[in-house]
């Protein structure tokens, strides 16, 4: 029966390398007839030998696997699944099923880490190639990533914790509580001062995350110049002003002063009113940090000569 078997069977393989059955419905048809005819072990092992002869193929590669697998032959099955990892998905996949299926710990890291060799890139310099690279798998990037930080810190290695934790930065961009994390370890390994030029490298231009980087770190002066910038959301110079005005109360001042500009051009009561917050703000400076009264009785008569046809700003200004 099986030299019979073989005429179909091996027409059967021929047709993986036919275009149409790339198709996945077809291709489908095609593997469940394969699986039909393959009724036998020596059958399957026929098959499995053949295709393997002739050279997988994406289809071909699935079938065998699965084949393999059939036959409890997973060294097989773990060679042509390791020959053909492309995305962090099937690294985890393969992963997974060292530990969950093999109990084999120490391959399922190393399965992982060699994602990170081999699909990260080697330098810190380019940060469109770090971008491009969460963009383009983000979510099981995570979970990889993940994986590896949870058996590093189950541990207790700090170093391989930390060099994921990089990672993690070059490849997602910077959070406070990646920050948080990163300095401690950082610290504890004495390699505060290179971790800090990273973490402002890989902030991406997220104003809101370099403000409170900034502020964590005391930079005042960086962190005032970052609200100044045009397009600097209004929650954030009045955040940042508030943290300053002890230790910089110009810059303080300058920021509320923004603040009070822009809810005056939205020119009715309600936003006059709270410009008015600001002003109070600012006054609180001039008098109990500056000890100024006079700057900030010119500070006040200027805002009103600048606003004099504004009726109910006035109004609000007089309470002053």
């Amino acid at each position: 029966e099986m030299p019979q078997k073989q005429v179909y069977l091996n027409s059967l393989i021929a047709a993986f390398d036919w275009p149409m059955f790339l198709n996945e419905e077809l291709d489908m048809v095609l593997k469940e007839s394969m699986d039909t005819l393959c009724s036998t072990e020596d059958e399957l092992r026929y098959a499995i030998a053949t295709l393997e002869s002739c050279g997988l193929e994406k289809n071909s590669r699935e079938w065998v696997m699965d084949g393999y697998r059939i036959l409890g032959d997973n060294d097989n099955f773990i060679r042509l699944y390791e020959e053909n990892l492309e995305t962090p998905e099937q690294y985890l996949m393969l992963a997974n099923y060292m530990q969950e299926v093999q109990g084999d710990i120490p391959r399922s890291i190393a399965i992982l880490e060699r994602w990170i060799a081999e699909h990260t890139p080697k330098t810190e310099e380019n940060l469109e190639d770090w971008a491009d690279l969460y963009a383009q798998n983000c979510f099981y990037t995570n979970e990889l990533l993940t994986e590896l930080i949870e058996y590093y810190y189950q541990r207790g290695d700090r170093p391989n914790l930390y060099r994921i934790l990089l990672l993690w930065l070059r490849i997602d961009g910077l959070c406070i509580e990646l920050y948080d994390h990163l300095k401690s370890m950082a610290t504890e390994l004495n390699c505060w001062s290179d971790c800090q030029r990273q973490m402002h490298l890989f902030a991406r231009d997220d104003a809101e995350v370099l403000a409170e980087i900034y502020l964590k770190e005391h930079k005042w002066d960086a962190a005032i110049s970052l609200a100044q910038a045009p397009g600097c959301p209004v929650a954030m110079k009045q955040a940042i002003a508030y943290r300053v005005k002890s230790s910089h109360p110009e810059g303080a001042i300058g920021l509320y002063e923004q603040v009070v500009h822009h809810y005056i051009q939205k020119k009715n009561r309600t936003n006059y009113q709270s410009a008015a917050e600001y002003v109070k703000q600012i006054r609180e400076i001039y008098l109990s940090i500056l000890n100024s009264p006079f700057q900030w009785e010119d500070y006040l008569y200027d805002l009103q000569q600048q606003y004099l046809r504004y009726r109910a700003l006035q109004e609000e200004l007089q309470k002053f």
